[in-house]
Parts: C-alpha cells; structure tokens; sequence
C-alpha cells in the first residue's frame, strides 16, 4: 500500500509537471577581453549577446512508466504476506527446536538448566504446602483471564493472589 501511495504521489505530480507551460530561458552574456603587457593594457576587445530558449520541467524520456499493473501484483504480495504470517505462527516451534538442537550439542549447559528448572518447581511446591492451601493446583487454561490477560487488570486488587519472587 506504500508503494502503490508512492506511485501515486509521483504520477500525479509528473501529471502537474507534464501540463505546465514551458520555461522559456533568457540569458544576456557580456565578454571583456584585456591584454596587458606588464601593467599597460595593450588591446581591449568587447562583445556580447543574447541566448534564449524554451524548455518543460519534465522531459518523457526521464519518467519511466510502471509494468506491473496492480492485477499483477496482488497474488506475489498475498502469497509474501501468508508466508510471512505461516512463519510467524510457527515462531514458538522453531524455539523449541533450537533448544533441543543446542541441547544435543551442549549437554552440560542443558543438564544445569534442567536441574535449574526442577530446583524452581520444587521451590514452588513447598511454598504451597506452607501456605496450607487445600485446594488442588490446577493449570487456569479454562479461564478467559488465562487467554486474555487484559481481562484479569480490570479485576480488583483484593481479587488477585499476591505474587511473590525468589
């Protein structure tokens, strides 16, 4: 859509341009020629003239115009964009395969990570357990707080649990 703006920005003023009246140039040119021997000037020789022509801001020749028609260019640009949104979505996965790849290739980095990782659930677990909640821990992916989380800021301050950091 910034190109097709562009395109026509550019061919509207070319438009403008193309029916403008042309320029018509006049120049007046005066020649002074002095010889000097020393510091006597020896012979003087004077002359002048008037140059005049007519020319446009804009030449044909200069302005290309356009080959692709925008029929033409709509299925490349559409198939451009699907590509670009297919990527996208698989964004996430293209995470996790670099992380098992570096994994395989870097073992001892992925073995402290995991043992990281653990160590945090484990913390985590035991903050619940001194809590003494007696409900069951169950993943929120049923609420719409969950999928949206913009619905969970219009909830009041006392509604939501305190978060804690380690």
């Amino acid at each position: 859509m910034l190109d097709y703006g562009l395109f026509l920005l550019i061919s509207s003023i070319r438009y403008h341009l193309d029916h403008l009246p042309p320029i018509n140039i006049t120049m007046d040119f005066q020649f002074v020629e002095e010889i000097k021997f020393t510091i006597i000037p020896v012979r003087r020789h004077e002359s002048g003239g008037k140059f005049s022509y007519e020319t446009h801001l804009s030449k044909v020749d200069c302005i290309p115009q356009p080959t692709l028609t925008i029929s033409k260019i709509w299925p490349p640009l559409v198939a451009i964009i699907a590509v670009l949104l297919v990527l996208t979505l698989f964004s996430a996965k293209f995470t996790i395969l670099k992380v098992l790849v570096l994994s395989s290739f870097y073992d001892e980095t992925e073995k402290k990570r995991i043992e990281f990782l653990h160590e945090k659930i484990l913390r985590k677990r035991a903050l619940i357990k001194l809590m003494k909640t007696n409900e069951s821990q169950n993943f929120t992916d049923d609420k719409v707080s969950f999928w949206f989380p913009i619905f969970r800021m219009k909830q009041r301050k006392d509604d939501l649990p305190q978060r804690r950091e380690f």
